[in-house]
């Protein structure tokens, strides 16, 4: 069953592979007992089948359960604890439950530091995934956890390995939400040069679709729509899933700005319904998303479907990541606009002042990934200016 998991996953079947996942769980534990190592190995198949399909929060339960059984087996600080412990933060993380990913992951790293040595591949990946959160909570504060995680991919894959450029992505990526875009696309392009050889295309996929999105911020619609689309067919369905949804909506947005030879028939259409079918939609990494989509709806006159997407998407969100977060700030501004254009004005101004207030208290006035939104409440429909 193990086998036929791995072909199937390495077919692009992941409904099949957790089938088998299952299967081999159900027969570890009616073999060996379901406090057995053999089934940890079986809950820990069947956690990353259930991430290849989207189950984020079944798959958090999962990798829980080979920590339990972990600790049942394992002496204290053993580097093998990390396993399960660090399955479950990332695991979390791509569920929305962003606070308790990153304590978790924090918790497995630690356990690496206490064992010492050689860094190793588990505890490089598990900080990329701490990198990750502290960049989608509070990009401010994460310098020093990417910075490690750059640190242990130079260790452990060598700085001219085509893994250590798939790291580099979220160098860029951090750059990106500091509003660095100079810095991102250099680091982003050094990604690229890095990855021109690897053996997966999906990995450069990745990177695609991140310059897509420095191109759509600077207004460089054509490259973004070529990046994108590249981006998206090499990138496929492969993991991580959010990120495709992040394309899809990317090259949305691009498409209804302008037009271009190879944007796709009924782009909106598509990106809103592979969104809306998945159960970690509302997840806040995926705000440059619902952001995107608001933006096509706003576009279109559409206000309801705008503001109903932006309240749903701040509600998630506000509880998981930091208040001065540019994409919560910015999902904030384009309500304020999309209450201005139902013509709710006073609920408007209220909203994009107290927005603005704290884009100027940390400075943020200058940032690119702001620069739309400050941009349509100083000159709203019908309201006019929401900021003083």
């Amino acid at each position: 069953y193990r086998g036929l998991m791995k072909l199937a996953n390495e077919q692009g079947d992941p409904a099949r592979a957790l089938t088998y996942a299952q299967a081999a769980l159900a027969q570890r534990i009616a073999e060996y007992g379901p406090d057995s190592q053999k089934a940890g190995t079986g809950y820990y198949d069947l956690g990353y089948a259930l991430e290849a399909t989207g189950q984020f929060d079944d798959a958090a339960n999962a990798y829980r359960h080979v920590h339990e059984i972990d600790l049942l087996h394992l002496a204290p600080g053993s580097f093998d604890l990390m396993e399960g412990l660090g399955g479950e933060g990332a695991a979390e993380l791509f569920a929305g439950q962003l606070h308790a990913g990153r304590d978790h992951l924090r918790e497995a790293l630690k356990i690496a530091d206490h064992v010492g040595g050689k860094p190793r591949e588990l505890q490089a990946s598990y900080a990329e995934q701490l990198c990750f959160a502290g960049l989608t909570m509070a990009p401010a504060a994460a310098d020093k956890v990417c910075a490690r995680a750059t640190q242990l991919d130079t260790a452990v894959f060598g700085a001219t390995s085509a893994r250590y450029g798939l790291g580099l992505r979220l160098t860029g990526m951090l750059a990106i939400e500091r509003g660095e875009l100079v810095g991102a696309r250099a680091t982003l392009n050094q990604s690229t040069a890095l990855l021109a050889t690897a053996d997966n295309v999906a990995w450069r996929g990745r990177t695609a679709i991140t310059l897509g999105e420095v191109d759509l911020i600077e207004g460089r619609n054509d490259e973004a729509v070529q990046a994108l689309a590249t981006g998206i067919e090499q990138f496929g369905k492969s993991y991580p899933p959010h990120l495709r949804r992040i394309g899809l909506a990317l090259l949305a947005l691009a498409c209804d700005r302008a037009p271009a030879p190879n944007c796709p028939a009924n782009a909106f259409e598509h990106a809103a319904t592979e969104l809306a079918a998945v159960a970690y939609q509302w997840n806040p990494m995926l705000l440059p998303a619902q952001i995107a989509l608001a933006r096509v709806d706003l576009a279109h006159a559409r206000v309801a479907a705008a503001s109903e997407r932006l309240r749903t998407a701040i509600a998630h969100a506000e509880n998981e990541v930091d208040s001065t977060q540019p994409r919560l700030l910015e999902a904030r501004l384009w309500l304020a606009d999309a209450e201005a254009a139902a013509g709710s004005c006073d609920t408007a101004r209220a909203s994009a002042q107290a927005t603005v207030l704290t884009v100027r208290k940390n400075h943020l006035e200058t940032h690119p990934l702001l620069a739309a939104a400050l941009k349509a409440t100083a000159d709203s429909k019908p309201c006019g200016s929401l900021v003083q």
